[in-house]
């Protein structure tokens, strides 16, 4: 269901990339929404048995006629196919089969010409089935936002718990493109090439085990130290947090840190960031933490200050867009790496 509302969603947008899952569940659910609504208009007498649809139906097939189209072109991207392709199944009979080879192929495992992989970006992101709109696993236990006095802005303390589990699929899978991409560490590789006699079979095998011990191994000390520093911070905010007088100051803040981060001013943010690490968590009236804002102004050395100190990638505003979805939607290539590099 969240894949067929995430279409909707993109009402008419024609530009990006939709992977499979987001195609054919809406195609699922379409058939299965005109299929209820074909027999309530047998019910009530709406039907027309000659073009085997009711007056029910009609409505809904035009309402989803527009996000229909959206959708089957960016499929046709997700593929690195242009979007005009979608006429080749006005042609009878071998139109229709040649387009439904083209929607069940897989996505373009690198970026195209349309953009970043979405299956890329979903895994990175940690993001499960709406593209972007679910909680990820390292940030879902944090307390519930205070509204500030005036309702201008709300004060979300930074999360309190970090992911400490390795994901050892995505690091298998990071390597395995190693290994199709030529990328591979040429240092372990020709070593274990040597050992293994020149066999590239078993060099492979000892190369993928090897090279997933170091990964794991990088990764489980990473997560640790992120760990505790989460947890020095999240006690740190837990002693001030409930006090009166320190979201005073805090609100008192808010604004001009948010109007820094609108003007560029990383010297006067990264001030008021190590005097008040709350700040992080400040929303505006649209409910935009400062990276929002970054994102939006196109200003990389400030998203990267703001992720330095805290900032959040998959806070939704009142849009329910998140930072990354900014970055994606805008094209912002270079805004991309840097969101998924900090959650990865």
């Amino acid at each position: 269901m969240n894949w067929y509302l995430e279409a909707l969603k993109k009402y008419a947008v024609f530009d990006g990339r939709a992977r499979r899952k987001e195609y054919w569940y809406f195609v699922l659910f379409n058939f299965l929404i005109c299929f209820v609504l074909l027999i309530i208009d047998l019910v009530i007498g709406t039907a027309s048995p000659k073009a085997y649809m009711g007056l029910l139906g009609a409505i809904y097939t035009l309402a989803v006629l527009i996000p229909g189209i959206a959708v089957s072109v960016r499929r046709l991207h997700d593929t690195n196919r242009n979007g005009w392709w979608l006429m080749i199944g006005l042609i009878p009979l071998i139109g229709g089969i040649v387009l439904l080879v083209f929607m069940i192929e897989d996505s373009q495992q690198d970026e195209n010409q349309y953009g970043p992989n979405p299956k890329v970006i979903a895994s990175a992101s940690g993001v499960a089935a709406t593209g972007y709109n679910s909680i990820t696993q390292q940030q879902k236990n944090r307390p519930a936002p205070a509204v500030a006095h005036e309702g201008e802005v709300s004060i979300v303390p930074p999360a309190g718990r970090q992911q400490t589990a390795v994901d050892e699929d995505r690091i298998y899978s990071t390597i395995g493109n190693e290994l199709e991409t030529g990328v591979a560490d040429k240092g372990l590789w020709t070593r274990l090439f040597a050992e293994c006699g020149g066999d590239e079979k078993q060099t492979k095998v000892l190369y993928i085990k090897e090279r997933a011990d170091r990964l794991i191994s990088a990764e489980r000390l990473r997560l640790e130290q992120a760990a505790r520093e989460c947890a020095d911070k999240a006690a740190r905010i837990e002693q001030t947090y409930l006090k009166k007088e320190h979201l005073d100051k805090v609100q008192a803040l808010s604004a001009t840190l948010l109007n820094n981060v609108t003007q560029n001013n990383l010297q006067e943010v990264s001030r008021l960031l190590s005097r008040e690490p709350m700040l992080i968590a400040v929303r505006n009236r649209d409910r935009e933490t400062p990276l929002h804002i970054a994102v939006r102004e196109k200003n990389l050395a400030m998203a990267r200050l703001l992720l330095e100190n805290g900032a959040l990638t998959d806070e939704k505003n009142c849009y329910w867009v998140t930072p990354l979805e900014y970055a994606v939607n805008s094209k912002q290539k270079e805004m991309v790496k840097l969101l998924t590099a900090q959650i990865q």
